[in-house]
């Protein structure tokens, strides 16, 4: 008779294998939800009406992170972060978003490289085809994987090494994940410096890494672990915390676009009826413009000169 101690493994492995089956199963139901914390950023209330869009540009931005856990290098994610800007400044139906390259080709054509470093406006000067320039920064980015203890531990790294041959993707892809970023923008005048928005985030969120639509490449092995994102995923992450920034931002953003459209608009119909005082002096009533009606002498007939008491062709006296 067999000891039941040899059925063990065998019994081990059947209900891992069953189990992975019955994840999969279920992962394949939900794949229709992926993206679905993502779903509705770029959605944002209806621009205030008659308003004319300003034109914005929107250069890299200045990057203070350790990207040493990511896929990414940090000279990247400053074009990452600028380019998901943006796309966001677009989506609110605000603006005229300049592309990176034409805003480059039009500091270059008036000599005005220099005015922009990453994060700060390092000089003013008037940028033709500009109204705006949006400065921004990311002073932090982490992304991270939420493990138990038990799943740290030796049986937690046993079943990784199984799931990693058998269905690593679909077991990652339900895991706990914590972002954190930090973000600020300002949306500043060119010419005069003058800052007209700026907003800020300390942007956190813990789902799933399938409903945050991203791919877990790299995972620590015991403790939470900061996770090795790519750049795609890097630019959603970015794009979430952007989003709630712009959110906060808009009620400004809308006072300064009616404003600016209120002073574009402003009535100069009395301006061009008032015309100045000396004008008005000069401007005298069509009868006083006309030359007065000529006279003659009633004896000769001669024309009278202006004013005269007497003829003077005659001597006839006039009455």
């Amino acid at each position: 008779m067999l000891h039941p101690s040899r059925f063990l493994p065998v019994l081990t492995l059947s209900l891992i294998f069953c189990g992975l089956i019955a994840t999969g199963c279920a992962s394949t139901g939900e794949a229709g939800a992926r993206d679905d914390v993502t779903v509705n950023v770029g959605n944002y209330p209806s621009a205030p009406s008659g308003i004319e869009r300003p034109r914005v540009g929107i250069p890299p931005f200045s990057v203070d992170v350790d990207s040493g856990h990511y896929d990414f290098r940090t000279q990247r994610l400053d074009d990452i972060a600028a380019d998901q800007m943006s796309t966001l400044m677009l989506a609110t139906n605000r603006f005229r978003v300049i592309e990176r390259s034409q805003l480059n080709q039009l500091l270059h054509e008036q000599n005005l490289e220099g005015i922009v470093e990453p994060g700060e406006l390092a000089e003013t000067g008037r940028v033709r085809g500009v109204d705006y320039l949006l400065i921004g920064k990311v002073t932090a980015f982490r992304v991270r994987i939420d493990r138990t203890d038990e799943e740290a531990g030796v049986g937690g790294q046993v079943r990784d090494r199984l799931l990693d041959g058998w269905g690593g993707d679909v077991r990652r892809s339900r895991a706990s994940i914590s972002t954190e970023l930090g973000v600020d923008f300002r949306l500043v005048d060119p010419e005069t410096g003058e800052v007209y928005v700026a907003e800020f985030t300390d942007f956190k969120r813990e789902d799933t890494a399938e409903s945050m639509g991203i791919d877990v490449a790299g995972v620590g092995a015991s403790g939470d672990a900061d996770i090795e994102i790519t750049e795609d995923d890097a630019g959603k992450v970015l794009r979430m915390a952007f989003d709630d920034a712009l959110h906060k931002a808009m009620p400004r953003i809308d006072q300064i676009l009616r404003q600016r459209h209120s002073e574009a608009t402003e009535p100069v119909t009395q301006q061009q009826h008032q015309q100045p005082t000396g004008e008005a002096r000069t401007t005298q009533p069509a009868a006083e413009q006309q030359p007065a009606t000529p006279r003659f002498c009633g004896q000769c007939g001669h024309e009278l000169s202006a004013g005269a008491r007497f003829c003077g062709d005659c001597g006839a006296e006039i009455n």
